[in-house]
């Protein structure tokens, strides 16, 4: 096959069952079962990072995935009450019907609903066959039951859905369909925008994405990869009003590693400079006394987008009371729909400065989130990291970070 012209996603030369078959079949060999259950645990380990925290969350899901493809919806079935699927085939969508509808000759995902299975803690495998049988195909029903449409998606036409019109989704997910759909980096960009659309302003996009790649196989044609890098996605996303909360990346063989030395490029200039935005960015310094009821006297600040404190409230704050009551007056400052980005160290006593020890609240990340959800905010991300110092100069036990999400004035 070398130096053969590849073929196209589009192409008739593209079998629907076949790609299946290849990568990720029924009958289990160790490669295509390592495939499945590799894409369902990056699956699983993305919405453990981002649904659980909090970071996502919906109703309404959009899925625009390579192929017939349905063991993604087996896990994101269980996060969203309704999902529509789009494909730019015609025969993809046909094949997704047969599925759906249970017809004969549809592709056969009941060793990916077995998996599934197994992932969320309940192996079908130490069943009998009759409960086993019936455990694989609720979950398939599942998928079934809340898949509502499949929608043809063409990204050539200035409304990918023709006449229909549909209600921007809380959440949407691809997997690999932009890397084998478009031919050219201005064809990702374009369909890229279409779909990044059908997201509601608020609501967030799972993108899983091959980079630096070139082909892949089936049966006797090499298909086209469109060859593109992590800095181009972001690219795209940010073009498109997104913000990026999560960026995991992972190489596919493993690789020599070589140490070598470069210079930072930073010089005393440089350095000047970033001095020089942050005095010109800087409008206010305002005195902040939360004991009375309005801390910042009598000035009049507007709601604003984002604030941040650093480890303020764990040395200024002598209680826990004293910390509730500054808090909340700090969280008012944010507008609905504003963000919090919180370093906070827990289950602290002491720091010393000089000859003096001076205090740390004591409290920990169950505190803090109680407090935040009090005051009408959502915990966006929530990290927390064990202490490694080993130092008399200060002592806690956790260190981390929250972000944390507006939602409503209390």
């Amino acid at each position: 096959m070398e130096g053969m012209k590849h073929k196209h996603y589009h192409d008739e030369e593209f079998d629907h069952h076949l790609i299946i078959e290849t990568y990720v079949g029924r009958d289990k060999t160790d490669t295509k079962e390592e495939l499945l259950i590799s894409t369902l645990q990056k699956v699983f380990q993305c919405l453990c990072s981002v649904i659980c925290k909090g970071i996502v969350k919906g109703e309404t899901l959009i899925d625009l995935t390579i192929g017939a493809t349905f063991c993604q919806l087996m896990v994101m079935s269980d996060f969203f009450k309704e999902i529509t699927i789009l494909d730019s085939s015609d025969r993809t969508l046909n094949e997704m019907e047969k599925w759906l509808n249970k017809e004969p000759g549809a592709v056969d995902w009941s060793h990916a609903a077995e998996i599934s299975r197994e992932m969320k803690g309940v192996s079908p495998r130490h069943l009998l066959h009759n409960a086993a049988h019936k455990l694989v195909e609720a979950e398939e029903e599942k998928v079934r039951r809340i898949v509502k449409r499949c929608l043809k998606w063409d990204p050539t036409n200035d409304n990918p859905l023709g006449s229909v019109i549909l209600p921007q989704a809380d959440c949407a997910i691809s997997i690999w369909y932009f890397d084998i759909a478009c031919k050219d980096h201005e064809n990702y960009r374009n369909s890229f925008r279409k779909f990044s659309s059908l997201v509601k302003v608020g609501g967030h996009l799972i993108l899983f994405a091959f980079f630096n790649a070139t082909y892949y196989t089936i049966g006797d044609h090499r298909f086209s990869f469109l060859n593109y890098n992590e800095d181009f996605v972001k690219e795209a996303l940010r073009d498109n009003g997104f913000l990026m909360f999560r960026c995991h990346q992972g190489v596919q063989q493993e690789q020599s590693c070589q140490e070598e030395e470069h210079s930072s490029g930073f010089t005393s200039e440089h350095l000047e400079a970033e001095e020089e935005k942050v005095r010109s960015i800087v409008k206010h310094c305002l005195k902040w006394d939360p004991t009375n009821d309005n801390p910042l006297g009598s000035v009049v600040l507007p709601q604003i987008d984002c604030a941040v404190s650093a480890w303020y409230f764990d040395v200024a704050c002598k209680d826990q009371d004293s910390y509730r009551n500054s808090f909340k007056k700090f969280l008012s400052l944010v507008k609905v729909g504003g963000h919090l980005i919180l370093f906070a160290l827990f289950n602290g006593t002491y720091y010393t400065i000089g000859d003096h020890r001076f205090s740390l609240l004591n409290y920990n990340e169950d505190f803090v989130k109680e407090v935040l959800q009090d005051n009408g905010f959502t915990i966006v991300i929530c990290e927390v990291y064990e202490s490694k110092l080993s130092t008399d100069l200060i002592d806690y036990k956790q260190t981390g970070y929250i972000v944390a999400r507006k939602e409503s004035e209390i």
